[in-house]
């Protein structure tokens, strides 16, 4: 058996990595359009509906893709935010983003527009229709 040299090997698996689809990536499709992705799988409690998760968060534009302007730091501001799952009193991705996490856990949501701020916007900070990134960190569940 001839062997492939080792520079064809790296190339092949970054071009054919680079197109696998989302799922392979490690990236979960909803059927509402929300994307997700685990950063670090924690080892607690899981956040459920009904259960008042506390979080930090860090918010982006979505600039077609990568991070665009940062819109919230809960960390750096020192205020964790804290809901009950479920409700209609938060945006919607959280409703659906958050639940399965387990305390000490970090996700990457990729929000479209209909599950963030929608038509409205959030003040002069988040346009309206604007699609989201938002990075979670599951600190608490009650």
């Amino acid at each position: 058996m001839q062997k492939i040299p080792a520079i064809i090997t790296v190339f092949a698996l970054f071009f054919f990595s680079a197109g696998a689809p989302l799922a392979e990536q490690g990236v979960i499709v909803m059927e509402s359009g929300l994307k997700y992705e685990d950063l670090v799988v924690g080892s607690g409690p899981v956040a459920d509906v009904g259960k008042i998760a506390v979080i930090h968060l860090d918010g982006w534009l979505d600039d077609n893709g990568p991070k665009g302007a940062k819109f919230i730091d809960s960390k750096n501001s020192g205020r964790p935010v804290a809901f009950k799952i479920g409700t209609s009193h938060v945006m919607k991705a959280w409703n659906e983003g958050v639940p399965g996490m387990r305390v000490g856990g970090k996700r990457r949501l990729m929000v479209p527009s209909h599950l963030g701020y929608g038509p409205e916007g959030a003040g002069e900070q988040v346009p309206p229709n604007a699609d989201l990134i938002i990075e979670v960190e599951l600190l608490e569940v009650r």
